[in-house]
């Protein structure tokens, strides 16, 4: 635990010279990630094994407790000012209870990643690439996620009042028992989706894309929904991994990935 402490002493530095230095702030960006997923990702974790793996042992217990050098490197990525192009991989990752409150997390890659429980009230993930990932009792409460990717994810039980949804990529989401009162799901595409026992009070859902594979809660009327023109959708980005697929190695010193 001493260990993790200086660690996170280290990371506040970083933190420090990033905000100084501009022409730092993407490589420690990248220093920062990687640092994350050395110490919290699950190589191998597929769709499949972010729907029914359990959590982690002690996941009970808050990440700033358990993993405060990982909490801080988060924190740092969470609230430091965006870099034009860079996408944070942060994929595969198992961080349960994890506090992202309020982060800036535009365009960030978390496919397959375990989040039980975590807490994105007020954040921004517009983008996000949330494929497979696990969320599963998480407090996304005024959370952006504009036109972000969750398909296959796992949202059961989450509390997402007042959320931002627009565009999104549900595709065959478990939204099972999710508080959704006062989202926004407009263009949203829940074709496949599953909201069983889901609160739709007060939600938005203006041309949803769904199809006869979307399972809604007991006593909603889906014929009120206006129906969607594809061509009028927001453009999604579209991604496609192997199903144990591996994240590549780094590039080694001196090859074209490295001369920027």
């Amino acid at each position: 635990m001493t260990r993790a402490w200086t660690s996170a002493g280290g990371i506040y530095a970083l933190e420090r010279i990033s905000r100084s230095s501009t022409a730092d702030r993407r490589t420690i960006g990248e220093i920062l990630s990687a640092f994350i997923g050395n110490r919290a990702c699950e190589p191998q974790r597929g769709t499949q094994h972010a729907r029914h793996a359990t959590t982690a042992a002690g996941s009970s217990v808050n990440l700033s407790l358990r993993a405060p050098d990982i909490h801080a490197a988060l924190t740092v990525l969470g609230r430091r000012d965006t870099v034009r192009g860079q996408v944070l991989r942060l994929d595969r990752l198992v961080l349960p209870k994890a506090n992202l409150a309020s982060a800036r997390l535009r365009d960030a890659d978390f496919h397959f990643s375990d989040l039980t429980g975590a807490s994105f009230v007020g954040a921004d993930l517009t983008r996000a690439d949330l494929t497979g990932v696990r969320l599963a009792g998480a407090v996304l409460a005024d959370a952006i996620l504009y036109q972000a990717d969750l398909r296959d994810a796992v949202l059961t039980g989450v509390i997402a009042e007042g959320i931002d949804l627009r565009g999104t990529d549900l595709t065959k989401a478990d939204l099972r028992n999710a508080n959704l009162r006062g989202a926004r799901l407009d263009y949203g595409d829940l074709r496949g989706a599953t909201l069983t026992g889901a609160v739709l009070t007060g939600a938005s859902l203006k041309r949803v894309v769904f199809d006869e594979t979307t399972v809604w809660p007991d006593g909603f009327d889906a014929s009120r929904i206006t129906p969607a023109r594809l061509r009028s959708l927001p453009p999604v980005r579209i991604r496609a991994y192997g199903e144990l697929a591996v994240r590549p190695a780094p590039a080694e010193n001196g090859s074209p990935a490295d001369a920027e």
